[in-house]
């Protein structure tokens, strides 16, 4: 009896297949009107053309079945960045540069804030839900990345140090003074041929050091970062409880310099723009001290006690200027980690009494032909005068 009830209850009534085709009419109708509401917008409010890169313009149904909210009059748009991400087929996330600079653009606090958002990507599309302003800002700054000029610029960078800053004295009258955020940090405009002269001269020093190939070049767009670090081993106590036989606690640090630069060229084809960011970190000397311990057992121990003396910098800007001059960034008088050899390892064990500092610059030149007859002199400095939103 309970196996002949349990097979009627599974055949459906007449009403229960009724209610299960007006679903499956609801589910299609909802289907057609998500299609409808889908449909590509070839021209804008006002009549003008869209660019071929944006594929939507148009509100979506979310997954819980309620509308986006559209107080602010956000609309949705996906921005196709194909031809950009398909010339980095190597890289593993080549979308990330184009987020990082909409994050610049637009500022961080634009996404925190009151107003609904949506900002996703993958290798294919950027997905934005936001209000017409800052839509329009994100399509110049994609455009930007789609540019058929940004594929032929690059960025030669040079990152030297001098022990000593009187250099200065015979570069004065060659250097355009640039406005800089971050304290401690100079900048200037220097000539193409300038440039080259100052390089040699300084190269000519016997405290000149040059910390990455000469020829290393970065795309517009891309994202490259020079490290040079090595691991710095000290003592940190015995510890008692570790073990019955006497051993030291080492820890482990990493000593040596970080850059990180991030170019793009400029919406007129005639600027370069930059974000660069460097993290240098140096044990000046370690202060050494004694410690008496007693063992797990009641045995005295004693181990010596390592603190490092640590001197640290870091530069955190954003630069804009003309592509035809090149772009000279001073730290001023900073930690150099020195270079570990064979016949300076002893040396560094006996006199580590004191880290190495020199002058850090960093000089950045667009190889990119520019025809400096076309460019106004005084229009095109503008990194005095530019602003950027945002903590990015």
């Amino acid at each position: 009896m309970s196996l002949q009830h349990n097979t009627e209850s599974v055949v459906p009534s007449a009403g229960g297949l009724g209610n299960i085709a007006r679903t499956v009419l609801l589910l299609l109708l909802a289907q057609f009107v998500f299609a409808q509401d889908s449909t590509w917008t070839p021209l804008r409010s006002n009549g003008e053309q869209v660019p071929s890169f944006i594929k939507r313009d148009v509100t979506p149904i979310g997954s819980s079945g309620g509308k986006l909210d559209k107080s602010h009059g956000q609309i949705w748009r996906e921005y196709d960045i194909r031809s950009f991400t398909h010339r980095l087929r190597e890289q593993e996330s080549p979308q990330q540069s184009v987020v990082d600079w909409i994050l610049r653009e637009t500022g961080t606090d634009t996404w925190f804030g009151d107003v609904q958002s949506v900002l996703s990507s993958d290798r294919d599309r950027i997905v934005v839900y936001h209000t017409p302003e800052v839509q329009q800002t994100i399509e110049q700054t994609v455009a930007r990345f789609l540019d058929t000029r940004s594929e032929a610029n690059e960025i030669a960078v040079r990152l030297v140090t001098v022990n000593k800053p009187d250099w200065r004295v015979r570069a004065n009258s060659i250097l355009t003074p640039v406005k800089t955020q971050t304290p401690g940090v100079e900048a200037w405009l220097i000539s193409r041929e300038n440039a080259a002269l100052l390089l040699h001269e300084l190269s000519t020093r016997t405290d000149y050091r040059e910390h990455n190939t000469p020829n290393l070049t970065i795309y517009s767009g891309q994202t490259h970062t020079l490290k040079a670090t090595r691991p710095r081993v000290f003592s940190a106590g015995h510890d008692p409880l570790a073990s019955a036989l006497p051993s030291a606690n080492t820890n482990f640090m990493d000593e040596g310099f970080l850059l990180e630069i991030s170019p793009l060229v400029g919406q007129n084809g005639k600027t370069i723009e930059a974000v660069v960011k460097c993290t240098v970190d140096q044990v000046e000397r370690f202060t050494s001290l004694q410690n008496n311990t007693v063992d797990q057992f009641g045995l005295h121990r004693r181990s010596q006690i390592q603190i490092p003396q640590i001197s640290s910098w870091r530069l955190h800007e954003r630069f804009r200027w003309p592509k035809d001059e090149v772009l000279l960034i001073s730290r001023g008088l900073v930690a150099t980690p020195e270079r570990t050899t064979k016949w300076n390892e002893p040396f560094r064990k006996v006199l580590n009494n004191g880290g190495q500092r020199g002058n850090a610059l960093l000089f950045l030149e667009s190889r990119s032909e520019v025809n400096s007859r076309t460019r106004n002199p005084r229009t095109a400095t503008q990194t005095d005068a530019a602003h950027f939103r945002g903590r990015y």
